[in-house]
Protein backbone atom coordinates (compact mmCIF):
# COMPACT_ATOMS: atom_id res chain seq x y z
CA UNK A 1 0.00 0.00 0.00
CA UNK A 2 2.89 2.38 0.78
CA UNK A 3 4.41 2.44 -2.69
CA UNK A 4 1.01 2.59 -4.42
CA UNK A 5 0.15 5.64 -2.31
CA UNK A 6 3.49 7.27 -3.18
CA UNK A 7 3.00 6.58 -6.91
CA UNK A 8 -0.51 8.01 -6.76
CA UNK A 9 0.62 11.11 -4.82
CA UNK A 10 3.57 11.75 -7.19
CA UNK A 11 2.43 10.86 -10.73
CA UNK A 12 5.31 12.83 -12.29
CA UNK A 13 7.85 10.40 -10.78
CA UNK A 14 8.46 6.76 -11.64
CA UNK A 15 8.43 4.29 -8.75
CA UNK A 16 9.96 0.82 -8.75
CA UNK A 17 9.02 -1.79 -6.16
CA UNK A 18 11.51 -4.62 -5.67
CA UNK A 19 10.16 -7.57 -3.73
CA UNK A 20 11.46 -11.10 -3.21
CA UNK A 21 8.19 -12.80 -2.36
CA UNK A 22 5.92 -13.47 -5.33
CA UNK A 23 2.72 -13.12 -3.29
CA UNK A 24 3.70 -9.56 -2.34
CA UNK A 25 4.63 -8.81 -5.95
CA UNK A 26 1.19 -10.02 -7.02
CA UNK A 27 -0.48 -7.69 -4.49
CA UNK A 28 1.55 -4.69 -5.66
CA UNK A 29 0.77 -5.56 -9.28
CA UNK A 30 -2.95 -5.75 -8.46
CA UNK A 31 -2.83 -2.28 -6.88
CA UNK A 32 -0.93 -0.99 -9.90
CA UNK A 33 -3.62 -2.30 -12.27
CA UNK A 34 -6.65 -1.45 -10.11
CA UNK A 35 -5.48 2.13 -9.50
CA UNK A 36 -4.16 2.59 -13.06
CA UNK A 37 -0.69 3.59 -11.84
CA UNK A 38 1.37 3.92 -15.01
CA UNK A 39 4.32 5.29 -13.00
CA UNK A 40 4.70 2.19 -10.79
CA UNK A 41 6.73 -0.85 -11.79
CA UNK A 42 7.24 -4.01 -9.79
CA UNK A 43 10.18 -6.41 -9.99
CA UNK A 44 10.23 -9.83 -8.37
CA UNK A 45 13.78 -10.36 -7.18
CA UNK A 46 16.40 -9.80 -4.52
CA UNK A 47 17.34 -6.14 -4.01
CA UNK A 48 21.11 -6.47 -4.38
CA UNK A 49 20.90 -8.46 -7.61
CA UNK A 50 18.25 -6.14 -9.06
CA UNK A 51 20.36 -3.04 -8.42
CA UNK A 52 23.41 -4.74 -9.94
CA UNK A 53 21.64 -5.88 -13.10
CA UNK A 54 18.94 -3.35 -13.86
CA UNK A 55 19.94 0.11 -12.62
CA UNK A 56 22.68 2.14 -14.32
CA UNK A 57 25.00 4.28 -12.23
CA UNK A 58 23.53 7.59 -11.02
CA UNK A 59 20.05 6.71 -12.30
CA UNK A 60 17.99 6.79 -9.09
CA UNK A 61 16.90 9.82 -7.05
CA UNK A 62 16.06 8.01 -3.81
CA UNK A 63 15.96 4.54 -2.28
CA UNK A 64 13.48 3.48 0.40
CA UNK A 65 13.94 0.24 2.30
CA UNK A 66 10.72 -0.72 4.04
CA UNK A 67 10.61 -3.51 6.58
CA UNK A 68 13.91 -5.27 5.87
CA UNK A 69 14.09 -8.68 7.48
CA UNK A 70 16.81 -8.14 10.11
CA UNK A 71 17.82 -11.77 10.64
CA UNK A 72 19.03 -10.88 14.17
CA UNK A 73 21.29 -13.86 14.86
CA UNK A 74 24.92 -13.59 13.77
CA UNK A 75 24.79 -16.92 11.94
CA UNK A 76 22.04 -15.48 9.73
CA UNK A 77 24.03 -12.39 8.71
CA UNK A 78 24.41 -13.64 5.12
CA UNK A 79 20.62 -13.36 4.68
CA UNK A 80 20.38 -9.68 5.61
CA UNK A 81 19.52 -7.22 2.84
CA UNK A 82 21.44 -4.31 4.32
CA UNK A 83 25.06 -5.35 3.96
CA UNK A 84 28.14 -3.46 2.83
CA UNK A 85 27.93 -4.72 -0.78
CA UNK A 86 24.28 -3.65 -1.09
CA UNK A 87 24.98 -0.23 0.42
CA UNK A 88 27.75 0.22 -2.16
CA UNK A 89 25.28 -0.67 -4.92
CA UNK A 90 22.83 1.90 -3.59
CA UNK A 91 25.61 4.48 -3.57
CA UNK A 92 26.44 3.58 -7.19
CA UNK A 93 22.89 3.93 -8.48
CA UNK A 94 22.02 7.11 -6.58
CA UNK A 95 22.34 10.42 -8.35
CA UNK A 96 24.87 12.79 -6.75
CA UNK A 97 23.57 14.93 -3.89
Amino acid sequence: AWIAAKAQAHPQQNWVAVERKFERVRKIWAKLKNQDLSNLFVICGEGHRVTQNYFPSASVQAVFINFPDPWPKNRHAKHRLVQVAFVREIERILQPH
